[in-house]
């Protein structure tokens, strides 16, 4: 048995381990109650997958990175946007208070945030290599010919 691993394939391991698996940790933790990004990002995490998933259904790269993008960044929005109203979504106060949000936040918020960056350095990278490879390539053969 032999697993053929291509670039989208990766990018899609990647994404699932780098931006959907942190959600599983614990973001926040209370005295009575835990917040796992699970139950803070629920839809947006649901939406954000399937924008990568299909932005990866494409053969040409042209609309990979746009939508690869999207994706990440929507992630990153909504992950900011449940770090500063955590409070309010908690019961634990009545309006946005970053030093509640900074006290009970969990090493796992922090790493779901920085993996989420990471992932974004390396699909921009990575996909903005593969249209220069392309480029680069679409130019060879019409000077061969």
């Amino acid at each position: 048995m032999s697993i053929h691993l291509t670039r989208k394939k990766i990018l899609c391991i990647s994404f699932f381990l780098c931006c959907v698996l942190p959600a599983c940790f614990t973001w926040f933790e209370t005295a009575t109650d835990t917040f796992s990004g699970l139950s803070l990002l629920e839809l947006p995490l649901l939406i954000a997958t399937t924008v990568f998933a299909f932005g990866l259904l494409f053969e040409r790269p042209q609309f990979i990175l746009p939508l690869g993008i999207l994706s990440h960044v929507s992630l990153l929005v909504c992950s900011i946007i449940a770090f500063v109203r955590f409070p309010v979504n908690a019961g634990l106060a009545d309006a946005k208070d970053l030093a509640i949000s900074f006290e009970y936040a969990e090493i796992g918020y922090w790493v779901a945030i920085a993996l989420i960056l990471v992932h974004l350095a390396l699909f921009n990278t990575t996909e903005l290599a593969v249209r220069k490879l392309a480029r680069h390539n679409a130019e060879k053969n019409t000077s061969a010919n």
